[in-house]
């Protein structure tokens, strides 16, 4: 699980150039990736299918 989740994180960074989540602090990352859902990968870089908004963020 934490293997797949770290995998989507890096397809989400190379393909928007962004990360998902933006905490300041620690507890501020935490808080974000357990209640905020990150902006969609095609929402941020146009030339993505939005199929790959599923792989991505899943």
């Amino acid at each position: 699980m934490a293997g797949s989740m770290s995998l989507g994180a890096v397809l989400y960074e190379m393909t928007t150039g962004r990360k998902p989540f933006h905490g300041e602090t620690a507890v501020a990352l935490f808080d974000e990736i357990l209640h905020k859902e990150p902006a969609s990968p095609s929402s941020l870089n146009r030339e993505l299918l939005r199929d790959f908004d599923r792989i991505i963020v899943r």
